[in-house]
């Protein structure tokens, strides 16, 4: 998109920098430039990545769009800027950086990065670390065994925020950790957290851990419950069942999903059963 406005100012900061533009007949379309990374380009003198930070209508009618431009900007705004503040009117061009946008859409949420903190909180206070303590050690130990080397929890991609918490969750189960709220609410999904289960021997419902965790022998008992009947006569221990669907379950809910029956169970804890492994 490419209009006439004049610049009003312009100032650099430490890291980026302040423009404002005055335009007296914004153009149709212009809005759909608001929250995304742009490349913008001034008058054909001067190119630079920004983002609107605010359109307000002016008395008179005009508009004033604030941009904050990037990085790149220092020396370009202190090179080219008097000269555009001298001239009445100057042409922009507004362009979407479609990389900058791809990577902006595949980064960590604001979700995530509660629900991966929520963690780390919970890892430190059961562990007796202190929460920037916990994060170090789990973000350390993180890049030592997953694809994603070392991550930063403010602009990791949301499959290593997605892999981070897995790891991090499994990792407080070994450690014995007592989780302030149910772990199966900070995975992005269910079949994540059904696997967590079946690979760690937990309870899909009451998110207790089995007996091998603990020294004391205080764990549940863990059973692994087929949602696929098996049928009468069939040796459960040479029966190959890679094929049928099963949840763990403790043997009190093991009980009730065959009291209740399955698909009343499921319905009631809001769980399912998946293919394992």
């Amino acid at each position: 998109m490419i209009f006439r406005c004049s610049l009003k100012k312009w100032k650099t900061r430490k890291q980026s920098g302040v423009v404002n533009l005055i335009i007296k007949d914004i153009p149709d379309g212009f809005d759909k430039f608001e929250n995304k990374p742009l490349i913008v380009n001034f008058n054909q003198m001067a190119q630079a990545s920004a983002k609107i930070k605010n359109i307000e209508q002016l008395a008179n009618g005009d508009h004033e769009v604030i941009l904050i431009t990037g990085k790149d900007s220092k020396r370009i705004l202190i090179n080219v800027g008097p000269k555009l503040k001298k001239m009445e009117e100057i042409r922009v061009k507004f362009e979407i950086n479609k990389k900058e946008q791809q990577r902006l859409m595949n980064m960590i949420t604001n979700s995530q990065r509660n629900k991966a903190f929520a963690v780390i909180e919970d890892m430190g206070n059961s562990i007796g670390y202190e929460k920037e303590e916990m994060k170090e050690a789990l973000v350390m130990r993180f890049s030592e065994v997953s694809e994603h080397g070392r991550i930063s929890l403010s602009d990791c991609s949301k499959k290593a925020a997605i892999d981070f918490i897995d790891f991090a969750i499994r990792l407080g189960y070994e450690l014995g950790v007592q989780w302030e709220e149910n772990p199966r609410k900070r995975l992005d999904s269910l079949d994540r957290w059904l696997r967590m289960c079946l690979d760690k021997k937990i309870c899909a419902v009451s998110t207790k851990p089995g007996k091998n965790y603990y020294i004391d022998n205080s764990g549940e008992i863990v059973h692994v419950h087929h949602a696929d009947a098996i049928g009468m006569g069939q040796n459960r221990q040479k029966l190959d069942d890679s094929n049928l669907k099963k949840i763990c379950l403790s043997a009190e809910y093991h009980n009730i999903a065959h009291k209740m029956g399955w698909k009343s169970f499921k319905k009631k804890y809001h769980v399912e059963a998946i293919v394992y492994p």
